[in-house]
């Protein structure tokens, strides 16, 4: 093994190496060799030289450790010290589990035997430092505050794609009080694997539609069909993951969403809702930075101004989080538009997913209206074409704002 760790380290990734095997045949145990074997890194492999690797974040492999899991409360133990601290009738209850651990260090994964698939989201370390915070979530290294976690699990329940659950940490651990761990699972007859995300390279999206049996523009138009109805459900109840100008982030874009592929599973279920917050909340942050004089990006032009201000801000906010979704901020995450779109030529897998994201989001719509279908769809291929004539090389939020002005003019849906 090329590692250079600790050996602690190195048998955690000896574990993952086993557990990538274990977890693949609980997910597909009829697959062929020659795809079990794009998808499992051998041992001593180096994650550097994959791009199909099912069990890797970024070209980071994930480690394995063990947990200790109670079926009755679904409560997952992550350090051996918090289990022996607890009265002998409880501890009795736990089994041991092995689990693959995130790349952000406050998620654990694991596959049953009848192929279900479980995320812990929010640790049970027996130290850790309130003041050490996770950069990318702003909360301590390893655990997941409680308020953020019924705020993640009111939006799970609401769109339905996931099944969810929240165990109140401080009501095992006293020291844990205001931490909470939240249960991602896949839904009875759904596929769901948290530990992927549609961040992941195309080539390992294009492996799991071939175990899937589809098409890759088939699983990609299917996926964000699922993803545009989350959304819809989600933005009809009047919320958001757009907070325009977030603190700490330099506005040289015309909005901000937390909603980024990193944060959707790949059969398009959106997870990760801890940022959710109501339009008003968005619109008012919004206000904030234009009526007090704040230097705003360029894109925000006096003409594009006059065009906001001719739809309610629910329009710009759910604009907005597709935007992010589809094309990111700075680079902070891959790019959907570039990595189907250009500079790869390959068009049409973007076209599908622009295409399965508005028939999902405008399901009713459509369903009521056959030829609103149809016209929709000379619409986007119209757009791509001009897209690509173009030679676009980012999809503009301006470009994506047209387009949902014409949708949304023929849809007339009743979104507020």
């Amino acid at each position: 093994m090329s590692y250079n760790l600790t050996p602690v380290r190195v048998a955690s990734i000896e574990m993952s190496f086993r557990l990538q095997g274990r977890f693949f045949d609980r997910m597909f145990p009829g697959a062929i060799t020659t795809l079990r074997d794009r998808a499992v890194l051998p041992s001593g492999a180096r994650a550097l030289d994959s791009q199909d690797g099912f069990f890797l974040r970024g070209q980071v492999l994930l480690p394995g450790s063990v947990a200790f899991f109670d079926p009755q409360s679904r409560l997952l133990i992550t350090d051996r010290a918090r289990l022996d601290s607890l009265p002998h009738i409880l501890q009795d209850r736990f089994v041991p589990t092995e689990v693959l651990e995130s790349r952000s260090h406050r998620a654990r994964f694991f596959v049953a035997d009848n192929g279900a698939t479980f995320e812990f989201k929010g640790l049970t370390p027996r130290h850790f430092n309130l003041l050490k915070l996770n950069p990318n979530s702003n909360q301590p290294k390893g655990l997941f505050g409680s308020d953020y976690a019924r705020n993640e699990h009111i939006g799970l329940d609401l769109i339905g794609g996931v099944s969810a659950g929240v165990n109140e940490l401080g009501g095992w651990f006293g020291d844990l009080n205001g931490f909470s761990q939240l249960m991602r699972a896949s839904a009875p007859g759904e596929r769901f694997y948290p530990w992927m995300r549609m961040d992941d390279t195309i080539s390992a999206i294009q492996l799991l539609a071939e175990l899937e049996g589809k098409p890759l523009e088939t699983f990609l138009f299917e996926s964000h069909f699922r993803l545009g109805r989350q959304l819809r459900q989600f933005h009809q109840a009047g919320l958001t993951l757009c907070n325009p100008f977030r603190n700490g982030t330099a506005p040289n874009e015309p909005f901000f969403s937390s909603l980024h592929s990193g944060n959707v599973e790949p059969h398009g279920n959106l997870i990760d809702l801890e940022g959710m917050r109501s339009f008003s909340d968005a619109a008012e942050a919004f206000n904030y930075y234009t009526d007090n004089g704040t230097v705003l990006p360029k894109q925000l032009t006096p003409r594009f101004m006059e065009r906001l201000s001719r739809h309610p801000f629910s329009f710009v906010c759910r604009v907005a989080d597709l935007h992010r979704y589809l094309e990111s901020r700075n680079n902070l995450e891959r790019s959907l538009f570039k990595s189907t779109f250009s500079p790869s030529g390959r068009h049409r897998l973007f076209q599908r997913i622009l295409s399965g994201m508005i028939h999902g989001y405008y399901r009713e719509e459509m369903e009521k209206d056959a030829t609103l279908a149809k016209d929709t769809d000379n619409f986007l291929d119209n757009m791509i074409k001009f897209m690509t004539d173009s030679r676009y090389t980012c999809l503009r939020f301006a470009t994506l704002f047209r387009i949902f002005e014409e949708v949304e003019g023929q849809t007339r849906p009743e979104l507020g």
